[in-house]
């Protein structure tokens, strides 16, 4: 009986050849599978047209007597009003949740100008869910309606919540940092500032870093451009905190939490009212992003296709 043994360079070049086509599938399944990032940007903006980008947001005012301009580089939000007023650009987008994942919210060149009385006026930004929100894509009444946290929140079915934050100029000249925790304890719709009270800050940041942690409950601010005068904190430009009102049960059956950002007359006593300018704004979420179906269906195709090559180059070399 006659063996025949196949040459040694055949054997290295079939062994070689399924290498190379099962490196190939496997690089195409992970090229794909790099879309899946441990970070998703849910928005983000810069400002630099001349009216407002309209697939990310909606702009609403108290009465529509708001100004809204652009200067090519920042947006303000004026309130244009001397009584209790708010100015808002309110996110279509529903899941900017810190629930899903922790959130990574950045306030950019920012300012606040107007002349406060007896109530201050305020730059803000806001995290959560009015329960008359139910989902779809905002409006302008709706940003008009979203505030930090109080009153508006509350809601049957215990939904309706919040995490806001504000910047706040008073007429003494004093500027303070303030965060509003609200939601529902036992039932009933309740809001508290989770610092324990406002914080003194030095002068008005430029920039704003928000991390909201909603599995944990906790956040923290860092600022720029400004430092805190008073308690622990004195000296530094961060703070953190814990918040237990604003929970994922207050997104609702829909499950909607929104982004808001603005300016705010928190009173009537206004000489002149508040305008909030904002040069960049990007929320970040640790929230893994799931592939589309079509995705998926392309990554087992690849891995097929991988395959198949490998069983038709063994039979052709034979």
């Amino acid at each position: 009986m006659k063996t025949t043994t196949t040459p040694l360079p055949r054997l290295a070049a079939r062994s070689s050849v399924r290498r190379t086509t099962l490196s190939l599938a496997v690089a195409a399944t992970l090229g794909l599978a790099g879309t899946v990032s441990a970070q998703t940007t849910l928005i983000s903006d810069n400002f630099n047209g001349t009216s407002v980008n309209t697939a990310t947001w909606a702009n609403g005012s108290t009465g529509s007597a708001g100004l809204t301009t652009f200067n090519g580089s920042a947006v303000t939000l004026d309130t244009n009003q001397e009584t209790t007023a708010r100015n808002a650009l309110l996110s279509h987008s529903t899941e900017v949740s810190p629930f899903a994942g922790t959130l990574s919210i950045s306030l950019n060149g920012l300012a606040l100008t107007g002349t406060p009385n007896s109530n201050p006026i305020s730059l803000y930004a806001v995290v959560g869910h009015l329960p008359i929100d139910n989902g779809g894509l905002a409006t302008g009444g709706l940003a008009a309606t979203y505030s930090t946290g109080g009153g508006g929140y509350g809601g049957t079915g215990n939904t309706g919540g919040a995490l806001g934050l504000s910047i706040l100029h008073y007429s003494s000249g004093s500027i303070q940092l303030q965060i509003l925790d609200t939601g529902y304890v036992n039932g009933v719709g309740s809001y508290a500032n989770p610092l324990g009270g406002n914080r003194v800050i030095s002068a008005k940041p430029t920039d704003i870093v928000w991390t909201i942690d909603g599995t944990a409950g906790t956040f923290s601010v860092t600022l720029t451009g400004a430092t805190f005068t008073t308690g622990a904190e004195a000296g530094t430009s961060s703070i953190s905190g814990s918040f237990t009102r604003f929970t994922e049960a207050t997104l609702g059956a829909n499950n909607v939490s929104r982004f808001a950002i603005g300016s705010f007359n928190t009173g009537a006593s206004i000489l002149d009212g508040g305008a909030a300018t904002f040069g960049d704004v990007s929320v970040i979420t640790s929230a893994i992003a799931i592939p589309e179906p079509s995705s998926s269906a392309i990554l087992v195709a690849a891995l097929i296709g991988g395959f198949a090559m490998v069983r038709r180059t063994r039979r052709n070399q034979r």
